[in-house]
């Protein structure tokens, strides 16, 4: 009889791979540091939310502005498609004056700031911050008007701006915990993910009472791991539909770790 040969070829996806801060970048003017030691840029690797932070206050009348950058990770990719980069900011307000988040990044020597996020909630009853998650999307480099490329990936720059304006009634303080950014970047064989799990949120760390204005950037627990042996433990995480409703720990794409297994 005849042999068939049936060959069945793997559909692509789209892939996506964070990056967390690792230097100081070209801008550091947000006042202070908790804890006070190290580098801002340390601060806002994890979004532990009050366990360490970037701060400043704010004046009770008039406005107060103040912007940091950070040199993040590489993304090891290679000769890919860029579809898009996302920059994620997760924020909160204390009780008094206006509070406002902005991505902030810097490439080809240019910065440029994403669009106005106003923080408007806060909790009367507990005295506590209600945080909220943004992001600022980039479908193209705003300096060449063109899809990114891993080059220039590689040498962005990203962090936060943050205002506040003090309406009479008290000093307003601005905090961040977190800065990053997400590359939705290379297509991939759906054949080589293995398994697809979703991981239960981290606790939501106690919030302090002390009515301050907080922002910082989070990812989902949902993660993927990849069947070939050079992928093997490396967990790509990516974006949740959750991102308002709970507080997760940050992570880079594609990276060794044990504890995520």
């Amino acid at each position: 009889g005849r042999n068939d040969l049936n060959v069945q070829l793997a559909p692509l996806v789209a892939a996506k791979v964070y990056l967390i801060p690792n230097a100081a970048g070209d801008t550091t003017q947000i006042d202070d540091q908790y804890p006070d030691s190290g580098a801002h840029w340390d601060k806002v690797r994890t979004a532990d939310d009050n366990r360490t932070r970037v701060e400043f206050d704010g004046p009770e009348n008039g406005s107060k502005t103040r912007a940091d950058l950070y040199n993040l990770t590489a993304s090891g990719l290679g000769d890919v498609v860029i579809n898009k980069i996302t920059i994620f900011f997760r924020c909160a307000k204390g009780p008094w004056g206006g509070n406002y988040a902005y991505s902030y990044i810097k490439t080809g020597g240019s910065t440029y700031i994403g669009a106005e996020k106003r923080i408007t909630l806060y909790d009367w009853t507990y005295l506590s911050r209600v945080w909220k998650t943004f992001s600022q999307e980039y479908s193209i480099n705003p300096r060449t008007g063109r899809a990114w490329t891993v080059e220039e990936l590689n040498a962005l720059q990203a962090g936060v701006r943050l205002k506040t304006i003090g309406t009479g009634y008290g000093t307003t303080d601005i905090y961040c915990t977190h800065c990053g950014k997400c590359c939705q970047d290379e297509v991939c064989p759906v054949g080589e993910i293995f398994t697809r799990t979703t991981k239960p949120p981290c606790p939501a760390l106690a919030k302090d009472r002390d009515g301050k204005f907080w922002c910082g950037l989070i990812v989902c627990p949902t993660t993927a791991m990849h069947a070939e042996t050079k992928f093997a433990k490396h967990w790509a995480i990516v974006i949740s539909k959750y991102l308002d409703d709970h507080i997760f720990n940050f992570g880079t794409g594609c990276e060794r770790s044990e504890k995520n297994k």
